[in-house]
């Protein structure tokens, strides 16, 4: 079996440093070229499993990679919780829905 991780390295760092609630803290932000699933992903590679870890970002991956996992059908385990789509202007509803409506795929939970 093989696994395999794609990560994009093209990056610029800014450091900022700021005094939030009694704490300094030191803000990162990057720039970085976004790509989709579909886009990264050859349309021929049998993808088995895919595990999100985004903070947030989940509902945007999915829908980047709706032909992907169309296609392979593969399993997927991923954490939406509201405080972190919230980032991203969402509810977990919203991911819900795009997973079960969109691809069609029903949901499963864990127990830590």
């Amino acid at each position: 079996m093989n696994f395999c991780s794609w990560k994009m390295i093209q990056a610029t760092a800014v450091c900022d440093t700021r005094f939030i609630s009694g704490q300094i803290l030191r803000i990162s932000q990057i720039r970085a070229r976004m790509v989709t699933l579909d886009e990264i992903i050859p349309k021929n590679d049998k993808i088995a499993f895919i595990k999100i870890d985004i903070e947030g970002g989940e509902f945007h991956t999915i829908k980047g990679g709706t032909e992907t996992i169309r296609h392979c059908k593969l399993g997927i385990v991923f954490e939406a919780i509201g405080r972190s789509t919230a980032q991203y202007g969402l509810k977990s509803d919203d991911v819900y829905s795009s997973v079960t409506e969109s691809i069609g795929y029903d949901f499963s939970t864990l127990e830590r």
